[in-house]
């Protein structure tokens, strides 16, 4: 299971979540894509109360791994096409939450349950600057932020996944109650889980590059860049400075360590 410690984080019933139960069953189990979906369906939840065996859309983070998969590609919308798939992923999660939009409308809660039913209530307020669109634009944008952003770096460097096993290890021993949930001072006290995190961001940026439309036509380092261009900025490459760090493309969470 790796680093992965339920007990660090307080109660967790297996029964929760139906991963836990099948991961029971396995001998083995791929971590990465094991802890990303229950990542996700755990956010889903707690965002809109996805229930994939209630849900008409069984299998929601399918849809976002061919949104992901064609987000960078070529412009090709063609049965087949990476495009194509990311095109028909989102529009099938859109069509799911306007469905719950629908549903949530003709059978209002008496009290907010998930954030769905919250940013709802906001929805309704007549001074909100709030639209329909803006809504299931944020309920989309905020799924998609909880796909696909466990690392797969601390997997390829056994010795330290050990040290941040102990790290973890050593908050639970200091407790007087060991199924308490995570404290901000515990918080706080995980240094080397936080180099981690910060290696791991720098290394491989969720978000790699960023578009801009030129609104007019701009001078660079000798270059012309026209009005109408689109220029494709990738910030993350700054982190892989030769200037910053000699050994760039390592995984070194210790600054000194680069050097």
């Amino acid at each position: 299971m790796g680093f992965f410690d339920a007990s660090l984080y307080g109660p967790f019933h297996a029964g929760d979540n139906l991963l836990i139960v099948q991961w029971s069953c396995e001998d083995t189990i791929e971590f990465k894509d094991a802890s990303a979906s229950l990542i996700f369906d755990l956010t889903a939840k707690k965002l809109i109360s996805y229930d994939s065996e209630k849900c008409s859309e069984k299998n929601l983070r399918k849809n976002f791994v061919a949104f992901i998969q064609g987000l960078i590609s070529f412009l090709v919308d063609i049965p087949g096409t990476a495009y194509h798939k990311c095109l028909q992923g989102r529009k099938n999660a859109m069509r799911m939450l306007v469905n719950l939009l629908q549903e949530r409308r003709e059978k209002p809660r008496k009290q907010p349950i998930d954030f769905f039913d919250h940013v709802l209530e906001e929805l309704k307020k007549e001074e909100t600057m709030l639209t329909e669109e803006i809504f299931l634009g944020l309920m989309f944008v905020l799924l998609f932020a909880s796909f696909e952003t466990t690392s797969l770096a601390s997997s390829d460097h056994p010795a330290l996944l050990k040290k941040l096993t102990e790290e973890h290890g050593m908050i639970i021993k200091q407790r007087e109650n060991a199924d308490a949930g995570l404290t901000w001072k515990e918080y706080k006290s995980m240094t080397f889980t936080f180099q981690i995190i910060n290696e791991t961001v720098r290394l491989a940026n969720i978000v790699p590059a960023i578009f801009r439309k030129a609104i007019r036509e701009i001078q660079f380092k000798g270059h012309t860049i026209p009005e109408g261009w689109a220029v494709m900025v990738c910030g993350s490459l700054t982190h892989w400075g030769c200037f910053l760090h000699m050994h760039q493309t390592g995984f070194h969470p210790d600054p000194l360590l680069r050097w």
